[in-house]
């Protein structure tokens, strides 16, 4: 302040008031800062606060009470500084009011208007290099919070490795982003984490600052490489890593990029150098692996972090001039770019530049021709942070800032088109038209936001909704597998968690294939697959789908789609059946795939197969088998491997197992609920299954209303079955009020009836179908039985039995 000839300092920055006085706070989201002003005078430092959030050992720390001279803290109420800068800007012959550089937005404007123009010094806080350089202490406690933040990710790895070898979930890139900051919260003296986590897998990876969102989130798999950056806040000390996984078989490539780049870090974490070694040097030593062999990384290698503090330091560039083209060339290679942030600012005297921290620290960063211009203007490169606002924000960070239990905070929604789709708890439900609001304002391309109710139209597969924020129009438009859905997403069903399903399902068919998609929605499946080049008879039982699989069919310009409808067992017995009968008969090329997802009751239409044609036909037709491909629901232990359980199920409506030739594949959709998974089951149409015969067990699971003069069948003729020639003779039970009493005569005859049937079965005498019946056996009144078979019985004893 002496060098340049200033009376005071107003530091706004709050990062920077939390550095310089060593306090922290929680007005911010991440950041632990306090809301507040500090003006620094020759002989005097004030604070401007909320009283209320000063705690006694603060006050202790800052000697705010009793003291009176330069080292002592003058505590005051926030809203005062503006009086106190003008009235004491009075006896100040210069003030100085830090300007734009970095993040840092320097000075408002109503507090650089509160100081006489002539007594304004704009120049960057000088606090921005001062806390660049870390001392003993800040180095300790960050290596510590470092080691901690370790063990917190190693768990995380652990667990997800578990997670993923049993399937006992479907992980996305935003489920990770969340974990990951569970484990964390875990560890000793972490205080939350330092900015929101970032998880890319696959070609998501290789994006720096990559974030998901609900039409991105990709599905952590196998076969690819999965980057976290993320970090935490600790007590002592701040975090910012970034690790790279693979769960499956690395590729070669994919190895040896990784071990160039771990190359690279080792030379840095081994090196001895001087002081005046520039950071561009450093670079150069950790790139030099992968520069060898061609390659490079498109960002810096590391940048400045705060100790429980700011997560970047930040540098920029302050010039005395306003910037021609030729300055511009030299730097646009270094600007920080960010959404809603312009790099470069003009106050009218003076420009800021703001440059990327990954790759400028200092001047001597940037390359040797570009500085040799710039320094015509300037050489300095300050250090801040910038103020964000509600536009800068998450939905999830500023709902933690207005809930107070965590349980309350809104997790996921689901983007379909343009509407956001809910699905709030009991307890989120008196804020849900904020809830909807903030979805609206931040989620891109959003005009609607609903909620799901829990009225939900079973038949047709929709659910009740109502709108929380914006317009009342749900027919929405999808784009997914290169194809355009339009659809009333109120009345017909449709899931954006199966994009990835739906394309992995159109890699069984080539072209000339046919395709049955027996409940077809509005054409994931069927549309695609016609563009794809398969003949598709694609059926749906809600009005509304058909209508709109049509007008997609049509939007979407295939030629080889027929709609149908109808109710799935009706498709398949007739359209189904003739169609795949008229192929056989003229020898047609390509397989016949039926797609059967839905997968709450599927597995309850596959009894449709069974005597599903006639022996020659079967014949025909397991020369080249369909492929069925079903979607079904299982519930599982989250340790429990869910095929066993898929396969099982498809193998009790069936009645026959899957064998190795039957059996094409069980694949892993996606974790529905706790414990409940779906699956899909796809296996070949084969002839035992089609030749099918009931099992005879004697109606073992019929249960049979016991009357007051009716005996309990004997253990012994258990095997036997009763069973009518026509349901009509099948009575249910007595209406009191409208039956007529039966003759006590009648009554009496069928009693003993029922009590010489009971003597032969228990003497073992029972009638074979090749003897010799008398006049008296063929008569209606006495029921003939033989052994393996169904026996006909009286029909006013079957009254009796009650069956």
């Amino acid at each position: 302040m002496e060098l340049i000839a200033v009376d005071a300092l107003v530091i706004t920055a709050l990062d920077e008031i939390a550095w310089l006085l060593n306090i922290r706070g929680w007005d911010l989201p991440n950041t632990p800062v306090l809301k507040s002003y500090t003006v620094i005078t020759q002989g005097s430092i004030y604070l401007y606060g909320d009283r209320q959030k000063i705690l006694r050992s603060v006050n202790i720390h800052l000697k705010t009470d009793g003291c009176f001279h330069a080292d002592c803290v003058k505590l005051k109420n926030y809203g005062d500084i503006w009086n106190d800068l003008r009235t004491m800007s009075q006896t100040w012959s210069k003030v100085w009011l830090p300007s734009y550089c970095g993040y840092t937005q320097g000075v408002s404007q109503r507090i650089f208007m509160s100081i006489p123009m002539d007594k304004r010094v704009a120049k960057p806080s000088p606090i921005i290099e001062l806390r660049a350089v870390k001392n003993d202490v800040e180095i300790k406690g960050m290596r510590n919070a470092h080691l901690r933040d370790a063990v917190a990710m190693c768990d995380f790895f652990a667990y997800m490795e578990k997670q993923l070898e049993y399937k006992n979930a479907e992980w996305n890139e935003m489920q990770v982003a969340r974990v990951v900051n569970e484990f964390r919260l875990e560890m000793d003296y972490n205080q939350g984490i330092s900015f929101p986590t970032i998880a890319g897998y696959g070609e998501h990876a290789a994006l720096p600052h990559y974030e998901p969102n609900e039409r991105t989130n990709a599905i952590i798999e196998l076969n690819s490489t999965l980057v976290i950056d993320s970090g935490g806040q600790y007590l002592d000390g701040t975090t910012d890593v970034t690790r790279t996984l693979h769960f499956g078989e690395p590729t070669k490539e994919q190895k040896e990029a990784y071990t160039r780049v771990l190359i690279g870090s080792i030379q840095l974490a081994s090196l001895v150098f001087p002081n005046d070694l520039t950071t561009n040097q450093l670079d150069i030593l950790a790139r030099s692996p992968l520069w060898s062999v061609g390659n490079d990384y498109m960002h810096g290698t590391g940048h400045g972090i705060g100790h429980f503090l700011s997560v970047h330091e930040l540098p920029c560039l302050y010039l005395d001039a306003t910037l021609d083209n030729t300055v511009m060339k030299c730097i646009k290679n270094y600007l920080l770019k960010l959404r809603q942030f312009k790099s470069v600012k003009n106050d009218g005297n003076n420009t800021i530049v703001y440059l990327d921290p990954q790759k400028v620290e200092k001047f001597d960063d940037i390359h040797e021709e570009d500085r040799n211009i710039i320094s015509k203007f300037t050489t300095h490169i300050g250090k801040t942070t910038l103020t964000l606002n509600y536009n800068h924000w998450k939905p999830d960070q500023i709902f933690k800032a207005i809930f107070s239990n965590e349980k309350d905070l809104p997790s996921s929604f689901t983007k379909v088109g343009h509407i956001v789709h809910l699905n709030l708890r009991e307890s989120q439900l008196p804020y849900k038209k904020l809830i909807g609001q903030v979805y609206l304002d931040k989620i891109p391309q959003t005009q609607t936001v609903v909620n799901k109710l829990n009225n939900i139209e079973t038949k047709f597969r929709y659910f009740e909704m109502e709108i929380l924020a914006g317009s009342d129009n749900t027919i929405t438009t999808v784009k997914e597998n290169n194809c355009s859905f339009t659809f009333d997403f109120a009345k017909v069903y449709w899931n954006s968690r199966l994009t990835t399903e739906h394309a992995n399902l159109l890699k069984f068919m080539n072209k000339d294939d046919v395709l049955y998609d027996v409940f077809a929605g509005v054409g994931p499946f069927a549309i695609p697959a016609s563009r794809k080049g398969v003949n598709v008879l694609a059926n749906d039982l809600n009005p509304e789908s058909f209508k709109w699989l049509q007008s997609n069919a049509l939007a979407n310009k295939t030629k080889s789609v027929k709609c149908f409808n109808k109710d799935g067992r009706d498709f398949l017995n007739t359209d189904v059946r003739e169609h795949i009968l008229s192929r056989r008969r003229s020898n047609a090329s390509g397989v016949e795939h039926i797609a059967m997802n839905l997968p709450a009751i599927a597995h309850e239409f596959l009894d449709v197969f069974h005597n599903w044609m006639n022996d020659d036909e079967i014949n025909q037709l397991c020369k080249n088998p369909p492929l069925i491909h079903l979607y079904c629901f299982v519930k599982v232990s989250k340790t429990e491997d869910p095929k066993p359980a898929a396969q099982s199920l498809v193998e009790s409506s069936l009645g026959c197992k899957l064998t190795t030739d039957s059996l094409n594949t069980i694949h892993y959709v996606r974790n529905v609920a706790p414990n409940k998974e779906m699956m899909r089951v796809s296996f070949y149409l084969t002839e035992n299954m089609m030749k099918f015969t009931e099992p005879k067990t004697m109606g073992k699971n019929k249960k049979i209303s016991k009357t007051k003069n009716v005996f309990k069948v004997p253990t012994k003729a258990s095997t036997f079955k009763a069973k009518t020639q026509n349901k009509n003779n099948i009575t249910k039970k007595n209406n009191k009020n409208n039956t007529k009493k039966k003759s006590q005569d009648k009554i009496k005859a069928i009693d003993q009836q029922l009590i010489t049937l009971r003597s032969k079965v228990s003497s073992g005498k029972i009638a074979n179908k090749s003897e010799k019946k008398s006049s008296k056996d063929q008569t209606k009144t006495e029921p003939i039985l033989k052994t393996n078979s169904q026996p006909k019985m009286n029909p006013d004893i079957m009254q009796r039995l009650k069956i």
